[in-house]
């Protein structure tokens, strides 16, 4: 009897420190909130803001849908920026029936460039440029979006983008597109999607499309392509269970925003928080799968190559964007070159060679207005040369 009172009095005794310590959680945060403080995310926009399920991309922009994109998270707001997603799920107004010349623009965030108003971003800055020195109207769409990776940019361009009718189709790769066309769901991500695997290991090879429908994904979890093409999921339970407090802590924790505050004076401890919870196996599996393996130079080229060869199967040009500032990642140009596939090379958008402010933003790599007009500068001698091939001047 001694031990089970003994056992009853040190439950009730944790029991008790468990839930002061509860009480006064709720009480800084209820302090923190009186104070003015918030979530992070009722200051700050996630990145996939107005993203829904698409079963063959993985996410795509809602159409019909408009919000303001606010950030960097969490440092100073150095943007903040109203979104509007037209009827056919891209940004920017509604597609007006085509005059003269017709773009289409693909790629990720830095085309999708939530971060600057839709008139600043490159794809418009070519417009302007080309309607300018051209005696032919010429409309630029942009159907960049945030997080796409090659093989996605890829497959919206077979299922919808092909129906634009664009007499030219220019594709902006950059460098984490290999390791994104390798990835099936990436930790805290809504959404999963598909991924192309090679039925054979060298340049030309058939693609294969794997986990189509795309599959509900765990949100703190990660999954990818191994090098032998086979599904890997790289998260641990400790890496679920840090991710979901982070989650948690991110959309509805004032305190939690506080002390965020503080230490983001020092980027990198901020940052090493951030991945804490980031399965370690998936960073050394990124080197190893980015660097040695089919996965990176070899998929990204064959699908590459496959986009190319959809645009021209469709009756129009198609040309390869490469940036200095945006150290492309892996891809054969050389092989891309022989295969008949414009490769336009820009180089860096500031004059130093470094892409720094005023060219992007402070706390976040993507462009700012000024950034985006200079690399739309650098590439428009040569889209004006590519449409001068084309009969249009």
């Amino acid at each position: 009897m001694p031990v089970l009172k003994s056992f009853k009095n040190l439950f009730i005794n944790l029991l008790l420190v468990l839930i002061s310590i509860l009480i006064c959680i709720l009480l800084l945060e209820a302090g923190f909130r009186l104070a003015g403080y918030q979530p992070i995310y009722q200051t700050y926009s996630k990145s996939s803001m107005l993203w829904q399920y698409d079963p063959l991309l993985g996410w795509s922009h809602i159409p019909n849908s408009e919000a303001d994109y606010i950030g960097p998270r969490p440092w100073p707001v150095e943007f903040s920026t109203h979104i509007h997603i037209n009827s056919d799920g891209l940004r920017g107004p509604q597609i007006t029936p085509k005059k003269g010349l017709r773009i289409l623009m693909l790629g990720d965030s830095i085309t999708a460039g939530f971060e600057v108003p839709f008139d600043k971003t490159y794809s418009l800055q070519l417009e302007a440029i080309l309607n300018e020195q051209l005696n032919t109207p010429v409309q630029v769409i942009n159907a960049g979006v945030r997080g796409y990776g090659t093989d996605q940019s890829y497959l919206y361009y077979k299922e919808k983008g092909k129906n634009l009718n664009a007499d030219l189709v220019l594709f902006l790769h950059v460098s984490n597109d290999p390791l994104n066309n390798i990835t099936l769901h990436r930790m805290r991500r809504p959404f999963g999607k598909p991924a192309f695997t090679l039925k054979e290991k060298a340049y030309g090879s058939d693609l294969n499309l794997i986990a189509y429908p795309t599959p509900e994904y765990p949100i703190c979890s990660e999954f990818r392509v191994d090098q032998d093409s086979h599904i890997k999921r790289l998260d641990t339970s400790f890496n679920r269970s840090l991710c979901q407090l982070q989650i948690n802590l991110t959309d509805y924790s004032a305190f939690f925003t506080y002390i965020t505050m503080l230490i983001r004076q020092h980027p990198d401890m901020l940052r090493k928080l951030y991945f804490a919870a980031s399965p370690k196996a998936a960073q050394a599996e990124t080197l190893k799968t980015v660097e040695k393996t089919a996965s990176a130079d070899i998929l990204t080229t064959n699908i590459i190559q496959q986009l190319a060869k959809s645009v021209t199967d469709n009756k129009a040009r198609f040309a390869l964007l490469l940036s200095a500032d945006l150290e492309p990642g892996q891809v054969n140009q050389q092989y891309l070159s022989k295969s008949g596939i414009t490769i336009i090379k820009a180089s860096s958008i500031s004059p130093d060679g470094k892409a720094a402010p005023p060219y992007t933003f402070k706390n976040d790599s993507h462009w700012t207005a000024k950034g985006h007009r200079a690399f739309a500068e650098k590439i428009a001698p040569e889209v004006i040369s590519i449409l001068s091939d084309m009969g249009y001047q």
